[in-house]
């Protein structure tokens, strides 16, 4: 992912020092000071960002879009897009909806502004949930299904219809929780 501090800003030319002040055109890619976005008009051309005036061919243009479209593909797991905020306009009024997802812990949002569906981040504190049940049925399966065939009577076979069911759902508990996991430790949930 290209780095934006030290980058150089497209509008006005000059180092950008820090993050707080500078970000990315949304619309190219490009690094840009947040203030040069408001403070100078940008000059409407074929071979120029409409919202920035860069070089939406610049390598670092293109390096950015290919990054932010990987990471909108990895982010994709749900039906909508996964943000805290409308990812169409950024703005955070909303309305919820019941969520797509057969595990979420937030209702689905719809913006108020725009109208766009999006799904919240799991919560970084549910996705250590996950993974502590997970362990949890993974360990607890097995002796569940063991002290029953102890108790009743019964072979492997019940065993494994016993155990086998809790032990590959904490399976898929833990996957999930350290996917979401991942996910917020690579900025995909965001906050």
């Amino acid at each position: 992912m290209p780095q934006l501090v030290g980058e150089t800003c497209v509008v006005c030319h000059e180092r950008i020092s820090d993050a707080y002040n500078a970000g990315f055109c949304k619309n190219c890619g490009n690094a840009v000071h947040e203030d040069c976005l408001t403070a100078k008009p940008v000059a409407a051309s074929d071979d120029r960002c409409s919202v920035c005036g860069g070089n939406p061919g610049s390598p670092f243009a293109v390096q950015r879009r290919v990054e932010e479209q990987r990471r909108a593909e990895r982010k994709q797991k749900s039906k909508y897009p996964l943000s805290s905020v409308c990812p169409k306009c950024g703005q955070k009024s909303h309305t919820t909806i019941k969520p797509s997802s057969w595990v979420a812990f937030r209702l689905d949002r719809l913006c108020t502004d725009c109208g766009a569906r999006y799904t919240p981040p799991t919560p970084g504190w549910a996705s250590v949930l996950f993974i502590v049940a997970g362990i949890a049925l993974m360990v607890g399966g097995p002796l569940f299904g063991l002290t029953v065939i102890t108790a009743v009577g019964g072979g492997f076979p019940a065993f494994v219809l016993l155990g086998g069911p809790l032990s590959l759902g904490g399976l898929l508990a833990v996957g999930h929780g350290i996917r979401t996991l991942s996910e917020q430790a690579a900025g995909i949930n965001g906050p």
